[in-house]
């Protein structure tokens, strides 16, 4: 790991010491006079001193207890002598402490070196005149003394609490390869071993001091029939290149001296190579890569015709998948913050003290469990080269963020009915692709299925940096379909027919009603609804209307007192007002008919029949009488033709004698009385006629007729009153 050096200046208070030896340096306490049961003197009171003698050349602060008085600043001083004895200032070092009862902390600024034995004084002030340092009063630190007061008053047997801190050294955070015969050997096991279709990821930080043909980072290929998987340089000068796998990027691309961040992913035989997050390009066949027994190595490759790499490498990362691009990026400038999914083998390589003498330290530790330590192999374990060494690719302690992958939902109708469709939408942050599964072959976001029964669906994003997001799942219900009858009939026109669904819940009918009356054949749909899944289906309801019978029918005059047929026609059966088709009204009358068709039973609008009856003639006669040999004509009334007995209106009969009329109307009616003339027939008188004269002469006076019967009418040339007048 790469080390942050600071020259320790005036820092805080040793809450700030032990922060700064974890993360920065590497310290231990030397004298340490930590028996503290009194308030031995207050900062007040001035003159406060300790004498000490290290027992390490090295003096890099120092620290006193606080034991009460309230927060306060402390500075430490480093005196060859007392200040009133003539001490000369070597180093100082100021803390702030915010709570009491414990302590305050310096580092010294700078640190110095100083001779193990030797008396050496610490000094202290502060800002708090109440706060008061602990110590005991029974001589607990043969070493040394307390002063206090004015003037540094001696006090042989006392002692404050306090201590002092010296270097141990400063902790590797990589470790360098020399290139000929260093490396890591892990022991193996099933965690780390991998075949070609399996999904792995190898990283390291690698900074190259020379380029050796096919030099390993990481391998588990270690002869020639192991076939396991490899990240090697390549085997082509000037070697500034990768081979994963048999699969090399490009020669150049790498420079001495320069870290660089390598990734090599196999995703179940896909293989890429990141350099510094970047994809390379691959050209090259891979052969087969099994597991096998062989030890994983790190800075060899190969080991039955060993292939050394020669340089440092940082942050050795296994994982037993594949990792992507988004993610690579993520991680590669900072250690891993722990547990992370997969991580198999993690070699942060920060044990050791940098370029010291590290003869014990020959452990390379997994930081996800020690069944993957490593064995370092023929390393000095001194000076900068085979050793653990600084600065390292990353800084130490400084955790790359928490890699959040994409993360993708689903939203959608997870209820439908069966038939339908129902688009489900993914959604997600930054994703270009999509992958569906349950039967949706979509590539987008959005996947329109049609499930016949209830189904599940889920749906995978990956970003542009290859990173493939959560499994969202939706669970869809395919709820069955109402089924829905429905009558169908035949009505008769005008009439109206009721559509009667069932099958469902409620229902839509076309038109609003359920009650129609169509003119003609129709077909209705019918909408069942399940109210409690909301589906729906259709049935239809045919109707054919038939046609009313036509009916026609006669009308007619009749005589009063005849009857009347009514004769319909244009149906099968029919209906009469009255009941029967005879009728013989005595005045005009209507009657109603209505016909049936015997086919649809549909009954005929109402016709009607008129019968018109026309009332009989009454015929009246004249009676007369004629004198015998005279004739007689009979003169009817009432009637418009005459039926006369014999036939002829103009009768001369012998004797009295009675003729029969009847009479027809002009309506065809006959006179229902027989009406008879009486004609009387007198018999003609013997009558006797004489003059007063027989003869005259013209121009003569009347003569007188005298006849017999008297009382007779004389008729005759020239007669008048009963007298004869002679003409002239």
């Amino acid at each position: 790991m790469k080390r942050i050096y600071l020259k320790i200046k005036t820092l805080a208070l040793l809450a700030m010491l032990p922060i700064i030896g974890k993360s920065q340096f590497s310290y231990s306490i030397d004298v340490n006079q930590s028996s503290n049961t009194t308030c031995m003197a207050t900062i007040g009171q001035g003159g406060l001193a300790q004498s000490f003698q290290p027992t390490n050349s090295s003096l890099m602060g120092a620290g006193v207890y606080i034991n009460s008085g309230g927060p306060t600043t402390v500075t430490i001083q480093v005196y060859t002598n007392l200040p009133t004895s003539g001490g000369v200032l070597l180093t100082q070092g100021t803390s702030t402490l915010t709570n009491t009862g414990s302590y305050a902390d310096v580092a010294f600024s700078p640190s110095i070196t100083v001779t193990p034995g030797t008396t050496y004084y610490l000094v202290f002030t502060g800002s708090n005149s109440s706060a008061c340092l602990g110590g005991n009063t029974s001589n607990p630190y043969p070493g040394g003394q307390c002063y206090a007061n004015t003037g540094y008053g001696s006090f042989p047997s006392f002692d404050y609490t306090f201590r002092t801190f010296y270097w141990i050294g400063i902790p590797g955070a990589a470790l360098n390869f020399n290139g000929v015969n260093n490396y890591i050997s892990v022991s193996t096991n099933s965690t780390i071993s991998f075949t070609g279709g399996n999904a792995y990821t190898i990283e390291c930080w690698m900074k190259a001091s020379g380029f050796n043909s096919l030099a390993g980072l990481v391998s588990k290929y270690q002869n020639a029939f192991s076939n396991g998987y490899f990240l090697r340089l390549l085997g082509t000068a000037p070697y500034t290149g990768f081979d994963f796998d048999g699969l090399q990027t490009a020669s150049g691309i790498l420079n001495p001296n320069t870290w660089y961040h390598v990734a090599a992913v196999n995703n179940m035989g896909v293989r890429t190579l990141y350099l510094n997050g970047v994809p390379q390009t691959l050209s090259g066949s891979t052969p087969i890569v099994v597991a096998n027994s062989d030890p994983l190595t790190i800075g060899v490759d190969y080991l039955s015709g060993a292939r050394y790499f020669n340089g440092t490498i940082d942050e050795v990362r296994i994982w037993n998948r594949a990792l992507c691009q988004g993610e690579i990026q993520n991680n590669m400038n900072g250690e891993l913050a722990l547990p992370q999914t997969s991580l198999v083998a993690y070699y942060k390589l920060n044990e050791g003290n940098a370029g010291s003498a590290n003869p014990t330290v020959t452990t390379a530790i997994s930081a996800v469990g020690s069944a993957n330590n490593g064995t370092l192999m023929n390393f000095a374990l001194t000076g900068t080269v085979s050793n653990w060494v600084t600065p390292g690719a990353v800084v130490s302690g400084s955790n790359a963020p928490a890699f959040v992958s994409p993360s993708i939902s689903i939203t959608g109708t997870n209820s439908i009915c069966k038939g339908l469709t129902t688009t489900l939408t993914a959604s997600g942050s930054a994703l270009s692709t999509y992958t569906w599964s349950g039967g949706s072959s979509s590539s987008t976001n959005v996947a329109v299925v049609s499930p016949t029964a209830n189904a599940s669906y889920s749906v995978v994003g990956t970003n542009s940096l290859g990173c493939v997001s959560n499994m969202a799942a939706s669970s869809i219900t395919v709820n069955a379909l109402p089924s829905v009858t429905v009558n169908s009939g035949a009505i008769c026109s005008g009439n109206s027919f009721t559509i009667n669904p069932s099958g469902a819940n409620t229902y839509t009918i076309q038109g609003g009603s359920a009650v129609v009356s169509p003119t003609a054949n129709a077909s209705y749909s019918v909408v069942g609804t399940n109210t409690t899944t909301g589906c729906s289906n259709t049935a239809t309801s045919t109707i054919n209307v038939n046609a009313l019978p036509i009916v026609s029918v006669n009308n007619g005059t009749i005589c009063s007192g005849n009857s009347f047929t009514i004769n319909p026609s244009g149906a099968n059966t029919y209906t009469i007002q009255g009941g029967s088709a005879v009728v013989s009204p005595t005045a005009n009358a209507t009657y109603s008919v209505v016909g049936t068709s015997s086919v649809t039973g549909c009954i005929s609008n109402a016709v009607n029949d008129s019968v018109t009856v026309n009332a009989l003639p009454v015929v009246s006669v004249n009676n007369g009488t004629i004198c015998s040999g005279n004739s007689f004509t009979i003169n009817p009334s009432g009637a418009s033709t005459y039926t006369i007995q014999g036939g002829s209106s103009v009768v001369s009969p012998t004797a009295n004698a009675t003729y029969t009329v009847n009479g027809t109307s002009a309506s065809g009616c006959m006179s229902s009385n027989t009406t008879t003339s009486s004609v009387t027939v007198n018999s003609l008188p013997s009558v006797s006629l004489s003059a007063a004269q027989t003869t005259a002469c013209l121009g003569a006076s009347s003569i007188a007729l005298t006849g017999s019967p008297a009382g007779g009418v004389y008729t005759g040339s020239n007669v008048s009153a009963g007298a004869f007048t002679p003409g002239t």
